[in-house]
Formats: structure tokens, sequence, C-alpha cells
């Protein structure tokens, strides 16, 4: 008999401790344009690098880039997120999110590339 009138009281207060997080605005629940942007030339510089130097250390850098595709996939998945999150921050952001999200792969591509044209060849 308690527990059932304890039970409204309850959901009120988890409801009200939580409706800030409920009221937030799309930028606030997502990573800053700038931030994504480091990250992406932070790891499209360590997958450059180890590409060219290390073949093999270039996993360590494209498992981060395939998470942040990963993300920006779960991101973009669910429509009304979308369409929300292009009404506040535009097209620009989209965009970037996948380019940066891409950048990893192409550089380590570039470095394998480079790699292989500057190998010694033999006679």
């Amino acid at each position: 008999m308690l527990r059932e009138r304890l039970r409204p009281l309850v959901a009120l207060s988890v409801a009200l401790a939580f409706s800030p997080l409920a009221h937030a605005e799309i930028s606030d629940k997502i990573t800053p344009l700038p931030l994504v942007w480091v990250e992406a030339i932070v790891v499209t510089a360590l997958a450059y690098v180890a590409a060219r130097f290390r073949p093999w250390l270039v996993i360590a850098p494209l498992l981060a880039a395939t998470v942040f595709l990963w993300g920006t996939f779960d991101t973009y998945s669910d429509r009304s997120f979308t369409e929300a999150l292009r009404q506040e921050q535009g097209a620009f952001y989209e965009v970037s999110l996948w380019i940066s999200g891409f950048l990893p792969f192409f550089a380590a591509a570039f470095a394998f590339a480079v790699r292989r044209r500057s190998a010694p060849r033999a006679i």
C-alpha cells in the first residue's frame, strides 16, 4: 500500500531530475565542430605516419576512424534527430562529420601509395 502511494512520487522525482536533459538543445548533446576537426586531424596524422613507416600500426588509428564513422552513421540514422540537427547546425556540420570520419582512411591510402613508390626496387 505504501509502495503504491510512493510510485507516483518517485516517477515525479525522476521526471523533475531529468527534465533539464530532455529540454536541452540538440547542440548540447553533440560534439562541437572544432573538437571533431581536432580529433580528425590527430587521427589522420597518426594514420599517415603509421602507414608510412610501420604499416601494421595503421590498425589503431583506422579503428578510431571507424568508431567516428559509426557514431556519425548512428547520429544520422534517426530521422527526427537528423532534421533537428540540420536545422540547428546546418548542412556543414553533417558534411564535416562525414569528411572527418573518412579522412584517416584517405591519408592511410595515400601513405601506402607513397611508401610503395619510394620503396627500393630489386634488380
